[in-house]
């Protein structure tokens, strides 16, 4: 299932809930499973995402190292809300779950 996700997110940007529908059916499995790897994962976009789409991690571990305050300015900088593209369609920052693995 992961790699026909990322194929139709390669695609599309994005794992639109039509092609959810389709992978269900062409799967024979219901599409709750497909959703749940869907918003477990947060590599998987679930609505479109600029083309620059800026993840900053804001758990207890990042938060105690200024990640609310990158994650704020960050957005303040660009003009977005953390979850919303800017108008332009250029940038996505969002503040995901961490996976435990933090990327330097």
């Amino acid at each position: 299932m992961i790699p026909a996700l990322f194929r139709v997110q390669k695609e599309h940007g994005w794992v639109p809930p039509e092609a959810v529908s389709l992978l269900a059916k062409t799967m024979a499995i219901p599409e709750a499973h497909i959703n749940e790897v869907l918003y477990f994962y947060t590599m998987f976009n679930t609505k479109p995402v600029g083309k620059l789409h800026v993840q900053v991690c804001t758990n207890i571990s990042c938060a105690m190292n200024g990640g609310r305050e990158l994650a704020d300015a960050l957005c303040k900088h660009f003009n977005v809300e953390p979850g919303q593209m800017s108008a332009d369609g250029k940038l996505t920052g969002d503040t995901p779950p961490t996976t435990g693995e933090p990327v330097e």
